[in-house]
Parts: C-alpha cells; structure tokens; sequence
C-alpha cells in the first residue's frame, strides 16, 4: 500500500513533465469540455494521458457523444468500481464494451495509458488497442470490439469531447491527476510515440513529436486562465488550436505533481475504516463526527538515513481536534505493536496495527511518543499552518506553527527536537491520525503539491527547487517527492 518508489517516478530520458491537472468529483465536478471540428479520420484516433488517481471507484478518463443526449450516442473510456478498464459504446444498444480482467488500484503511483483505435482493421481484435504503461491489455471479458468501420464518438465530426466526466454530465467525475494529454486524429498509434522504458526497466515520457491531425490536441497544463483560448488551463499546444473550456477548475488546481516527479499524497487505501477518503487530490482530510484515532497513511516513504525532510498542514474549520497532525511511524513493530482503535460506540474495533513512535497533539500542541504526551508547543486554530521536520539521518523529529518552530527547535542547526531516537533513521512511513471532531474539522496537507484551498502567501520552494510552501523548508530539507526520494531516499 505505501509505495517507496512508484512506477514512472524517474526520468532517464531527460524529458521532464512539470504540470499537471487536478480533478475533484466534489459538487458537480471538474472537467474540461470541446466540440470538434471536421475529423481527420472519424474511424481511427489515439489517445494517451498520464494520470494518478487520488480514490478509485467509477471515473471517467475522456469520451465523446454526439451532445443531443448523454445517455445515448456515445463512446467512454473509465474505471469501473471493481478498478478494471472499461471501455464502452451505446447508439441504441451496444456497440463497445470491453473490460479488462486486470484491475488497477495503485493510487500511489502514475499510470500511462494509450487508447488506440482503428476500426477499418479486418481483424476485430486490431480495431481497439489498449496499453498499459507500455505493455498492451490482451485478456478481456467481455470483449466486444466495434464493427469494422464503425464512426467513433471518441473522434467524430462536430461532437462534444470530455475529459473527466462521463457523457451524461453528472457522473463518473475523475477523481486524482492527469498529464501529458495527447490526442492525435487519423493515426493509430503505439505506446512508443508517448513512452519508453529507461535503464531500470521503468516506463517514462517522451515528447511526441508527430502531427496530429485536424481534431488533435496535446494539454501540458502550464497556463492558468480560465477562459478557451491559448492562455488557459485547457490550451492546445499541438498548434490546432483546439482548445478546451474549463469547468469547476481554478488556477490552483494547476499541479507539479506529475509522471516525472511524484509527490506524496494521503493513501485512500491505506486507512482506517471510519476515516473516510481524502479529497482534493487526496491531500485534504475531514474528520469524522464520532469515534477514535481515525489514520490515513501516506502514499510514499523514506527508506534507511539519509534524507531530511519536511511537510505543512493547515487546519481549517475551528480550532484543532484531538489528536491528528502528523505522526512517523515504523511498519515493523519492533518497538511493540499497538492498535488503531476506533469506535462508533463504546465498542472499540482494532483496524491496523501501528508502533506509536513519534507524534503531536495539535489541539494543544503536546508531542506524544510511545503513548506518553509531553507539554512541548500550543495548539492550531482555524487558518494556522503547523510544520513538520523530520532528519532520518540524526534521527530528530520537529513541530512548529505559523513559521516558527515549538521549544526554539533549529532544525537546520539540529537543537532543541521533540525527540531523538534512533529508530527514526530506519525505515518509516508517514501516518496520519485524525480523531474525530464534532464539526468534522478539516486539516489540509501540503506536502510541496498544497491542495486548491491550502492558503500560501508567499511561496517557497525546497534547495532543489522542488514543492510550494508557505514557509521556507530549513535549510537541508526536502519536499516529499519522487525525485528527493531517489537521491536522499
């Protein structure tokens, strides 16, 4: 469930993707919409996107209608509840529907995935093509491929085109990331135009550097306008001009989390039960309105000594419940195994086990170790901004608030730690306990990829010019990334 490294975390072939886009399903949803002008070839396309998914479930990836009726006269491409790929067609019945028999619930790491279609092939198994970080889906069920020449949806004339909702406009919503969106119309193309494998076996970006043809489009989401046109999140950069609207999308929602760079989000399937998923993508966290520890870990984690890092939270909604923040924690249990209790009565049900370790209380800013709480700072407001030092190689952990560190700690300077333990220079991962409050209090993390409401006035950036953050990293520490990872580890 926690990831060291994800797949596509590492570049070797010195092509570097430095946005993407985050998609939330909350409210009716974001996503970005087109209607297209005379295709190239309305029976052959490829689509290739790169994406990481914040929760899973049903999400739409992208598809097409004919924009008289969502629920008719459409091709979709998206994830099924049972975390399979499906693609499907309707005009009338069905005229698409292929699923995978793998499923996909990795929601640590990025995926790249290439739809490839051609339907004037004779052989229906060559019509649609879909590949997997490079390696192409042959086992199916139910496995029904459209007729040969059939007209696509996906690449019609004068269709709507969407990319994070499904053709009825109220369902489906992509919940997570996406990047490097490349749409090329008249071509059936293989994995090896978008992707290649590097030095260590993983499969990575490149540019593709073909033509698109006139339906095409490539979104490298580096504009923040809201409006359709070349300054906005939803600009064509293929030369087309083929430029999408952007609805329920802002700005902020623009990312540095993508396929080169991977930073770490909360895992929505490493949690306990009453914790409830993560939102925005999976970096802001609701506690619930009754019951105990309620923890979600974190998708990443640092391995051995040898890094420094550091990370925010803003807590939103009232004063700080009990609990929550932040706490490292060793998935071993050397130390003595505890339990995750939590509770919608006075009946406790153990969820996961954990070593306490390290922890703070940010309701009155106590640190806790193996259980045991310590007077140590003061407690988070609504608005505040709690920080996190943690130095694996000197095992020492720091808390502060609002720029400025509990107890005078310096962690540049490595004085005055809430703790020094040499089990923190072992393998950790990152845990997130929220106790319910009775507002359903928010606490918002920002590890260098703050969610759309985490509040920075400034902006600052690690020494390796990597994350954004409210306050300065001290000097030495480094966001929580794939690329601190794999040199700090």
């Amino acid at each position: 469930m926690v990831a060291i490294l994800p797949a596509n975390s590492v570049s070797d072939s010195g092509y570097e993707v430095s946005n993407s886009l985050m998609f939330t399903p909350t409210g009716s949803g974001s996503y970005l919409n087109r209607t297209t002008s005379t295709a190239t070839n309305t029976k052959i396309f490829t689509y290739s996107v790169w994406l990481k998914r914040s929760n899973l479930g049903d999400i739409n990836i992208f598809n097409g209608d004919d924009g008289s009726d969502g629920n008719n006269n459409f091709d979709a491409f998206y994830f099924r509840a049972d975390h399979k790929i499906f693609l499907y067609g309707y005009a009338g019945g069905d005229r698409i529907s292929i699923v995978t028999n793998r499923v996909f619930r990795d929601v640590s790491a990025w995926y790249h995935l290439v739809l490839a279609c051609d339907t004037t092939q004779s052989s229906a198994n060559d019509r649609i093509k879909l590949y997997v970080n490079g390696v192409q889906e042959t086992s199916f069920d139910p496995h029904t491929q459209p007729s040969q020449n059939m007209e696509t949806y996906f690449n019609g004339s004068s269709i709507r085109q969407q990319i994070g909702r499904y053709p009825d406009s109220s369902s489906l919503h992509f919940d997570g990331y996406m990047s490097e969106i490349n749409f090329v119309d008249g071509q059936q193309l293989s994995p090896t135009s978008f992707g290649e494998s590097d030095d260590n076996g993983q499969w990575v970006p490149i540019k593709y550097t073909g033509t698109y043809g006139n339906n095409g489009f490539y979104h490298e989401f580096k504009q923040t306008g809201t409006s359709q046109n070349s300054s906005g999140i939803g600009a064509d950069t293929s030369g087309n001009d083929n430029h999408f609207a952007v609805n329920n999308i802002a700005s902020t929602d623009v990312s540095t989390d993508t396929c080169t760079n991977n930073f770490m989000t909360l895992n929505s399937q490493a949690k306990a039960s009453l914790a409830g998923n993560p939102t925005k993508g999976a970096l802001v966290h609701t506690g619930q309105t009754s019951g105990y520890a309620q923890t979600v870990l974190g998708t990443l984690a640092w391995h051995g000594s040898g890094g420094k890092w550091y990370w925010e939270m803003e807590q939103g909604g009232g004063a700080a419940g009990n609990y929550g923040f932040i706490r490292t924690d060793k998935p071993d249990g050397t130390n003595g195994v505890g339990n995750i209790i939590q509770t919608t009565s006075s009946t406790p049900t153990e969820c996961v086990t954990y070593d306490w370790a390290w922890g703070v209380n940010p309701s009155n800013g106590n640190s806790r170790h193996d259980n045991n709480s310590v007077s140590y700072g003061s407690g988070l407001s609504s608005g505040d901004h709690g920080m996190v030092a943690v130095d694996t190689v000197a095992g020492k952990v720091w808390w502060g608030k609002n720029g400025t560190w509990f107890n005078s700690g310096d962690p540049a300077n490595g004085t005055n730690p809430a703790f020094t333990d040499s089990d923190i220079t072992e393998g950790l991962f990152t845990i997130y306990s929220i106790v319910s409050d009775t507002d359903g209090r928010i606490k918002r993390y920002n590890f260098g990829n703050p969610p759309t409401d985490f509040a920075i006035a400034s902006g600052n950036s690690d020494a390796n010019g990597y994350g954004n953050f409210e306050y300065a990293p001290p000097s030495g520490y480094f966001a929580l990334c794939t690329k601190n990872l794999a040199e700090f580890g």
